[in-house]
């Protein structure tokens, strides 16, 4: 048995089973939440806001979460910061995790998700993968 796969399996099934597709307006009440706090310099709730969002992140399908006001804004901010791509200096489309866990609901742009092109980013998806941003930056 491919334990790998067991894991993935029984991850589905434990979203499924929690009922995670119902979340989405929980994480974006979290979010607007957060907003509100920050601009209010309410730290203490700020903090507890991205507590419980990233704890949701986590929990939901990462296909919800990308449906999420949350990840609707960082891909605007991210896409307005970096307007080319960090390998070969396109037009940025998309924008790319440079990692998951441990970041969800509290990313920052530049370091947890940069801008790519959408050829760029398809490749790095697949087998033939391209350099990640700290390779980049250590070549530039």
């Amino acid at each position: 048995m491919n334990y790998h796969f067991d894991n993935l399996h029984f991850l589905a099934k434990a979203k499924k089973i929690l009922k995670t597709t119902e979340w989405l307006p929980i994480i974006n009440h979290f979010y607007d939440q957060k907003n509100q706090a920050y601009m209010d310099s309410d730290y203490k709730s700020l903090s507890n806001y991205i507590y419980w969002g990233h704890l949701i992140a986590n929990a939901i399908d990462y296909d919800l979460y990308k449906q999420s006001h949350h990840w609707k804004d960082l891909r605007t901010r991210t896409l307005e910061k970096y307007k080319s791509c960090i390998v070969c200096s396109r037009p940025s489309e998309d924008m790319h995790h440079n990692k998951y866990h441990g970041v969800l609901f509290k990313e920052q742009v530049g370091v947890d998700v940069v801008a790519m092109c959408r050829n760029c980013h398809t490749k790095f998806h697949n087998d033939d993968k391209v350099a990640n941003y700290y390779e980049l930056k250590k070549i530039n």
